[in-house]
């Protein structure tokens, strides 16, 4: 890791999407479609956002491609060390590594990269 933050080496963060992230996407099995849909949400927390998640990929028949910075977050190696040492902060720790996968995971599903 780089300095006082979580941020992970390159290498590691690079080893963790190809490794977890991308098989547990969905993105392998996921059809691929001419004129695909996005799906995009935004609220604050408990604005019931989890709820119309669950309710589209239901809809989608569950052949979706989640991208979740906050659930992103659990593929951190030290996220729950983080949750558990600064309950209120930690995510600030996450953070770069998490919106980078994110950024990553969608690359991957625009340029139909299946795992």
């Amino acid at each position: 890791m780089n300095g006082l933050t979580g941020h992970l080496e390159p290498e590691r963060h690079a080893r963790i999407l190809a490794e977890r992230i991308l098989p547990e996407s969905g993105l392998r099995t996921a059809n691929s479609y001419e004129r695909p849909k996005a799906i995009l949400l935004g609220g604050q927390p408990g604005s019931g956002k989890g709820g119309l998640v669950k309710s589209a990929k239901a809809e989608f028949f569950y052949n979706v491609v989640p991208i979740d910075p906050n659930e992103l977050r659990n593929f951190h190696p030290q996220a729950k060390e983080f949750q558990r040492t600064h309950p209120y902060t930690w995510s600030g720790d996450t953070h770069p590594d998490a919106s980078q996968w994110a950024d990553e995971l969608l690359e991957a599903t625009v340029s139909g990269k299946k795992c």
